[in-house]
This record gives C-alpha cells, sequence and structure tokens, in this order.
C-alpha cells in the first residue's frame, strides 16, 4: 500500500513538472511554478525558509521521501530502471558499501558556496570574497543540482520532442482538414532547439545518468548528488525508517535484489537509512514480513556503519567468494560512473565552444539569406534589389550580455540561477537562450536575452514569475516598464537610411518608450544635391529598457545599425514624456 501511494504521488508530481516545462501552448497557468519552489535547491536559493523547514522536518520525520517523491530526476531514474526490469526481467541488484568521499566533497562545496551566498546579506563587508566564492561554486549546484539537471532535459530534450509530436498531429490534423480537436485549436509550431551547446549538455547528462540507472538504480543519487548526500547525512537519524526484524529475516537475499539504492545488507541483516530513498520496493519483497517502515527500537536501529566496522575485523581469510564478487562489482561501478562523469565534464566544456544563439549561427550564415528573412517584416521597405539590406559593414562587439529583466545584476544572476531553464522554456517570445561563454564559466548554461529572433516584449512579466529560485525576481508590470537592462546604441554606418538613401524607420516602429525616433535627414547625392523626405533614427539611451524591439527588426546584414549593450547593474530608466503627433484642424467625424 505504502509503494502504490508513493508510485502515484511521484507520478502526479512528475508529469506536472514535466508538462509545465514542454507546455507550449501555456494551458498551465504561471501558478503551477509552485512545483518548482518545493524543490530543495530552489528553496535554499531564494531563502524560503517554510519550504526548506518543511522539507528537512519531512527528512527527519520520514525519511528521504522528497528523493522518491518530489525529486523529478529521481522519478525518472525510476522511471529508466522500471524499463530495464520489463526488458531483463531476471535483473537484480545486491549490496553494495558506500561511496561517501565523493559526495561528501560535493556536499562540502555546495555548503560552501550557500553560506558565501547567505554571508553576502548579512555581513556587508565580505561581500567581495563572498560574491566571487558563491559565484564560482554555483557551478556545484549549476551541474549537480537535481531539479536543474532534469529542467535542463525537460527544456532542451523531451520540449523538443514534444515539439515535433505536435506538430506531427497538426501535419495529420491538417491533412483531414480538422481544424479543432474538443473545441482547442491545433497549429504548427516551431521545433528547433534553442542552443546546439544547450541540447548537447541536457543530452549529455541524460544518457549518463539514464544509463547508471538502467544498470545500477539510484548510482547518481547516492554517489555525488549534493541534495541526496545532504539530506542522508539526516535520514539516518529519521523517526520512520525502512528496517529488518532481526529475529524473523532468514538473509535469504529478496529484498537486497529489489533494493535500487543497493542500501540493504542481507547478511548483516541491516539497512542504510542514509541510502535508503524509501522507495518501498523492498516491503513486497519479504515473504517472511521481516522487513518494515515505521519507527524502529533497540538493536533493531543499528547504523550500517556499525555492522561494516565489525566485519572488518574479522580475518581476511574469512571472506567469502561472494563478498569479494561484490566488492569487484562495487569497483565496476565506482569506474563506471567516473568514466561518465568525465565525460560530461568534457561534453561541458567543450559546449563552450558551440553557437550559443541564433545570434552566432545567423553570424555565419550567408548575408544574403539573412536579408531575406528581413524583408517580410514590419516597417522596412519591400524591394527586387537583393543587396538592399547589405549595409552593414562596421563590426560591433557587446562587451556586456543581457540579463533577463528582474535579474537586478549579472551577478545577482549569477551567483543565484542554477539554469533550470524554466525561464527558456516559459518566455513566450522566445529571447531567452542559454549562455555558454556570454557570463563567462561561472554563468555557464545561464540564461541571456538574445534579440536576433525576437525581443523581450514590453508587457511581459512571465520569466521573474516562474523563476523558482528569485534569481530573476518578479516585477509588476509598472516596474517591468522601467527597469533599464541594457542601453540602445546606433552605428550610422551601418544604416539603410545612410547608405542607400532609402527610408526605413522599422527601428523607431518597435520603441515602446520613444528611445529611437526618426528625425529629419538630408544627405546630398552623388551630385551634390540634397535628397529631401528621409529620415534617419536618433536615440536617447537613458530612456531605453533594452528590450531588443529593435535590433531585433533592424534589416542591415551582416552587422545590424542599432543593437543593445547590456548593464552589468540594472537600473531604472530616465523618465520620459510621450510625444505624440501633432494634429491640425478639425477631425471628421466617424460615420458611425
Amino acid at each position: 500500500m505504502l509503494r502504490t501511494l508513493r508510485i502515484i504521488a511521484a507520478l502526479v508530481l512528475f508529469l506536472g513538472i514535466t508538462l509545465y516545462f514542454v507546455d507550449f501552448a501555456r494551458f498551465l497557468p504561471t501558478q503551477f511554478s509552485w512545483l518548482e519552489r518545493i524543490q530543495l535547491v530552489p528553496a535554499l536559493k531564494s531563502h524560503n525558509w517554510i519550504i526548506i523547514g518543511s522539507l528537512l522536518g519531512a527528512t527527519i520525520l520520514l525519511g528521504r521521501i522528497y528523493c522518491s517523491t518530489l525529486c523529478p530526476l529521481g522519478v525518472l531514474q525510476d522511471v529508466i530502471n522500471a524499463i530495464s526490469k520489463r526488458i531483463h526481467a531476471k535483473k537484480k541488484f545486491e549490496y553494495k558499501k558506500p561511496v561517501p568521499y565523493l559526495r561528501l566533497v560535493v556536499l562540502l562545496l555546495f555548503i560552501t558556496g550557500y553560506l558565501a551566498l547567505v554571508a553576502r546579506l548579512v555581513a556587508p563587508a565580505a561581500v567581495g570574497a563572498c560574491k566571487r566564492i558563491s559565484a564560482y561554486v554555483s557551478w556545484v549546484s549549476l551541474l549537480f543540482d537535481p531539479y536543474s539537471i532534469f529542467g535542463r532535459i525537460a527544456c532542451n530534450v523531451f520540449k523538443p520532442i514534444y515539439l515535433t509530436g505536435n506538430n506531427l498531429y497538426w501535419y495529420v490534423c491538417n491533412t483531414c482538414g480538422i481544424k479543432e480537436v474538443a473545441g482547442l485549436p491545433v497549429y504548427y509550431v516551431k521545433a528547433i532547439p534553442m542552443s546546439l551547446a544547450a541540447v548537447g549538455v541536457a543530452l549529455g547528462f541524460l544518457i549518463v545518468i539514464g544509463y547508471l540507472a538502467w544498470r545500477n538504480g539510484r548510482t547518481y543519487c547516492n554517489t555525488i548528488c549534493p541534495v541526496g548526500a545532504f539530506l542522508g547525512l539526516l535520514s539516518r537519524f529519521s523517526i520512520f525508517r525502512v528496517w529488518i526484524d532481526q529475529n524473523k529475516c532468514g538473509s535469504c537475499g529478496l529484498c537486497a535484489r529489489e533494493c535500487k539504492s543497493s542500501c540493504i545488507d542481507s547478511k548483516g541483516k541491516v539497512v542504510d537509512n542514509s541510502r535508503c530513498v524509501d522507495c518501498f520496493d523492498c516491503l513486497n519483497a519479504c515473504h517472511k514480513d521481516a522487513i518494515h517502515y515505521g519507527i524502529c527500537f533497540g538493536s533493531k536501529g543499528k547504523l550500517i556503519t556499525e555492522i561494516e566496522n565489525k566485519s572488518e575485523k574479522t580475518p581476511a581469510a574469512e571472506k567469502t567468494a561472494e563478498q569479494s564478487t561484490a566488492q569487484s562489482s562495487v569497483d565496476g561501478s565506482r569506474r563506471d560512473f567516473v568514466g561518465a562523469l568525465i565525460g560530461v565534464t568534457g561534453l561541458t566544456v567543450a559546449a563552450q565552444a558551440l553557437p550559443s544563439s541564433a545570434a552566432e549561427e545567423e553570424a555565419a550564415a550567408p548575408a544574403e539569406e539573412a536579408a531575406s528573412a528581413t524583408e517580410a517584416k514590419v516597417g522596412i521597405p519591400e524591394t527586387d534589389d537583393p543587396n538592399l539590406f547589405q549595409t552593414g559593414h562596421t563590426p560591433y562587439t557587446r562587451n556586456t550580455p543581457i540579463a533577463p529583466p528582474g535579474a537586478k545584476s549579472i551577478g545577482h544572476l549569477n551567483a543565484h540561477c542554477t539554469a533550470c531553464h524554466l525561464c527558456v522554456a516559459k518566455c513566450p517570445s522566445e529571447v531567452l537562450k542559454p549562455a555558454t561563454s556570454e557570463y563567462g564559466v561561472k554563468g555557464f548554461m545561464q540564461p541571456h536575452l538574445d534579440f536576433s529572433r525576437g525581443f523581450c516584449n514590453y508587457d511581459c512579466t512571465i520569466c521573474g514569475d516562474v523563476c523558482p529560485n528569485h534569481a530573476i525576481v518578479p516585477l509588476t508590470m509598472e516596474e517591468k516598464h522601467k527597469v533599464q537592462m541594457g542601453r540602445v546604441h546606433f552605428i550610422v554606418e551601418n544604416c539603410v537610411v545612410n547608405v542607400k538613401n532609402t527610408n526605413c524607420g522599422a527601428c523607431s516602429e518597435h520603441c515602446p518608450t520613444q528611445a529611437v525616433r526618426m528625425v529629419p535627414y538630408e544627405p546630398k547625392d552623388k551630385n551634390g544635391e540634397i535628397i529631401r523626405g528621409l529620415t534617419i533614427p536618433e536615440i536617447d539611451p537613458d530612456i531605453c529598457v533594452g528590450c531588443g524591439g529593435c535590433e531585433s527588426i533592424c534589416p542591415a546584414r551582416p552587422f545590424r545599425a542599432i543593437y543593445v549593450e547590456g548593464n552589468a547593474e540594472q537600473h531604472d530608466r530616465e523618465e520620459f514624456e510621450e510625444k505624440k503627433p501633432e494634429v491640425t484642424g478639425e477631425l471628421e467625424e466617424f460615420p458611425f
């Protein structure tokens, strides 16, 4: 019964989190982000003491129920393991000695980073040192936090697959002339991944962790996961735990064969509760009712280390062939994991050399393709001249990346963000992209704004609303309209108006704050005569919010004539007075 209830709860939460990541039609409201906020690392990063206290209290009371029910990566491993057991019906696990050193090192790094993050709030004098420590040590939570790993997998692997499935469904419906199903429209969506580097990293983690789960069950959770190591320390003293009645146990090993955590020593008749994830698979395996979940008293509550210490005192000659076989399997498991970890680390480093956004891909593409892609945009003159927009010959470099609105600063984002990519998955404009080298090593895979194929909606606050870490703080609509993510820059040498003497004005039409406006422009032609009737952009960076509307629409290629330079520290833009066009004469009445 306990196992059934645990499976139902785990699948409901797992499907809810997964659907929230892949939900492109936004059927699930923003309030569903509570599924992410109850994860331990996001709660620690956002200093949500209610969630933290609840999770720690639940662990002390019930054991590592978090790992088996709330953690989406843990449930994903259980799903992979269940499929493996279906294919390999004779598959069985065996007890393996714990490998505490690696996970304790990761845990110490994680705790150090978190304490540095807290110290930044408590001790302003230590801000400089704590900034550097928390930013770089946050790599531990970025790379090894189970929720963030699952988020990257869901956003960069599961979502493109889900979108492709939707498009196949749309194709079938469109072929049959079906426009709606159950009152809901069926439509095509772009299924291209956000970033090749992000897909590679997410796929690498999925392959490594999936392989370990396929072969050895919860190897990742009990070897390197900082959340598993931290909760494992507490679960050693949990009130309710899985324990063996030594009077009834016959050491048959049935329970150990079902234990995906490899934490049941059937010979010593004890359970290593620091590794037990309370999956309750072992409860159904025992035919003698010798294994239970509940309050444990007396000698039945011995810790696994006590049994191991006694066994270490026995002569080496008395070790059985079974024990030596088990030891060799442990060594093999360690080698598999270390090899896989090295592979993922290599993949992560290599991914930094891959293009992180459409902007880099666009720069490498032929200029003709970029120009043709912009011809249909609003405000850009129609033309049959294929070279009209090939005016951007003056290169520029964006020295500061553009952090999402509400990130406060790049330093704040680097310290709090674990790159779960929920904001990337939920961005309706699809301008949030995973970074590779934009923020440096400390900001690998964290979100930045890329305006190559879209811009940040002036009236959108979704990224801050859904961020579980408070790396992007929630903004009201009024605050969003004032926060300045970056400042506009204009390169007149690249502008179509200046080079080709033709009107454009697309950038000003897409500026919500009049930071870009058109002013009269009277250049001279080849004969020295003044050309009248033209207007050219004029910028006011102080009132710019850095939304990228101008940059995204600019037709100049290969380098644009207008772009946004990010602010390292976000602040409010200057106030401005909206200028309305003057109206002369009397307005005619509408005929209705």
